[in-house]
């Protein structure tokens, strides 16, 4: 038998006493969500993003009509090659992603792979828009969040649930802006949205639980006396 899958099976984490010591752990060394509801709500979430990402407002129709009168940024060949690097590395990932939901029968030995290439192709994607759209380059995931929010979200540049975002955390200016975009759909993060409208929810769910999050770690800094990342 191969050693690393004798491994994974000496240690299941389906069995309780497993999991209760690796929580036990973490929680230890650093600041966790709530495991399971963050588990779960993050599954429903990628759920509701691919139905999402599957209706017609991604059609090559739709998505030539939203961008058709964006103008192109000033010639900066550097930025166009960073631009096409970008795009080359996220069709890798995806690529990988497809080859992993294809080629094995062990599903639990790749997750981790999965989610990692899952991340990059977005971030990778989320890089070659803003080198395509303004020709900057960051060195920092974290600065690349900010920018992307600048040059992409502020300026109406993303689609969709990708152009969601809120820029206050005051719970009661949080809330009124989730009520808007919500739209009527009250779907939650507790199940499994099956169609657009309670995608939508979900995905208004999701940006309100960050919300509240951040709102907890800033007020729990203020406590401690901690600086901000």
């Amino acid at each position: 038998m191969n050693k690393s899958k004798r491994r994974l099976e000496l240690f299941d984490m389906n069995d309780a006493q497993n999991q209760k010591w690796l929580l036990q752990h973490l929680f230890e060394s650093r600041e966790y969500a709530i495991p399971r509801f963050a588990y779960q709500g993050t599954v429903n979430w990628m759920a509701a993003l691919s139905i999402l990402c599957e209706s017609s407002t991604f059609s090559d129709a739709s998505i030539n009509n939203f961008y058709q009168g964006v103008r192109r940024r000033a010639v900066n060949k550097e930025a166009d090659i960073w631009t096409y690097e970008n795009i080359l590395r996220a069709l890798h990932n995806v690529a990988a992603l497809d080859e992993m939901a294809s080629g094995s029968n062990n599903k639990t030995a790749l997750v981790r792979a999965a989610i990692i290439s899952w991340y990059y192709s977005v971030y990778y994607s989320a890089s070659a828009m803003i080198a395509a759209a303004s020709g900057s380059k960051q060195e920092t995931h974290s600065a690349t969040a900010k920018v992307w929010h600048s040059d992409i979200i502020q300026p109406g540049m993303a689609i969709g649930p990708f152009g969601l975002s809120i820029n206050t955390l005051l719970s009661k200016d949080v809330k009124a802006h989730i009520s808007t975009l919500r739209n009527g759909s009250d779907f939650n993060l507790t199940e499994i949205p099956s169609n657009e409208t309670e995608a939508w929810g979900a995905v208004c769910a999701y940006l309100s639980g960050t919300a509240e999050y951040e709102k907890d770690k800033k007020e729990e800094r203020i406590r401690t006396g901690k600086s901000s990342p």
